[in-house]
């Protein structure tokens, strides 16, 4: 009987490891996902600036 409450013991903490494992991975690819959209602004950003400063200059 104590075998078997250690063994759903260990069911469960193996359980909620694999949801934790995969939680880290949704927040990993979430993080790729808002790092690139970033990089996306930053660009998109860079170019405004150009822009502007053409404009500026033409003015």
């Amino acid at each position: 009987m104590e075998q078997q409450s250690l063994l759903q013991k260990l069911d469960g903490a193996v359980y909620r490891i694999r949801v934790v494992e995969k939680e880290r991975n949704d927040s990993l690819d979430r993080i790729q996902v808002l790092e690139r959209e970033a990089n996306e602004l930053r660009q998109v950003i860079a170019t405004a600036e150009a822009k502007a400063d053409e404009i500026l200059k033409a003015s």
